[in-house]
């Protein structure tokens, strides 16, 4: 079982990392800056963390896993007539997640692994359960799956880095994703 600090230590380095992708959002930092803003010694820092890659890879992971369950939560907790709020609330919060990560989730090391298709699949997932959950008609497979890729890229990485990042371009995106979330539930 991991000691308590050492899992503290491990939150604390998780901290620094993030702290430093919101403040230089174009370039990830190095180990050595995640040991100085960590405040924890080199030897503590790769011992969690032996590179760059593991430490963006557990910092992407974690995040996803935080976004997707309280999604999950929020959707379970709203009731139907309230499925399109918390739909709105948690495409924002992906878009600001990725935003927050652009630089790592742009990173061709990123984009080529298989954790972050699972986190595109599983973001797809929930996109089709929510269109599902709101659609008037049953939606056919390809149908739904086209809708869901559409809605989802609306709140990528790969989108926010042509559409912008402050809170007008996410307020737009939300939009949009809502706008063609109703085109593909109304009654046609």
């Amino acid at each position: 079982m991991a000691r308590r600090d050492a899992e503290e230590n491990r939150q604390r380095i998780l901290a620094a990392f993030a702290a430093l992708i919101r403040q230089s959002p174009d370039k990830p930092p190095s180990m050595s800056d995640i040991v100085k803003a960590s405040g924890l010694g080199r030897g503590t820092v790769y011992r969690h963390f032996p590179d760059i890659g593991s430490l963006a890879f557990a910092q992407l992971d974690e995040g996803y896993r935080e976004l997707f369950s309280a999604f999950r939560a929020d959707l379970k907790n709203a009731g139907a007539d309230r499925t399109e709020v918390a739909f709105a609330g948690f495409l924002a919060r992906c878009h600001r997640f990725a935003s927050e990560n652009k630089v790592l989730l742009l990173a061709p090391e990123c984009q080529n692994s298989k954790a972050y298709a699972h986190a595109k699949e599983t973001l797809r997932t929930l996109v089709a359960e929510t269109l599902c959950a709101l659609s008037v008609n049953r939606l056919e497979p390809a149908d739904l799956t086209q809708w869901a890729d559409v809605i989802a890229h609306c709140v990528e990485a790969e989108h926010i880095r042509f559409g912008g990042e402050d809170e007008q371009s996410r307020q737009n995106s939300v939009t949009l994703a809502l706008k063609i979330l109703r085109m593909a539930v109304s009654d046609r």
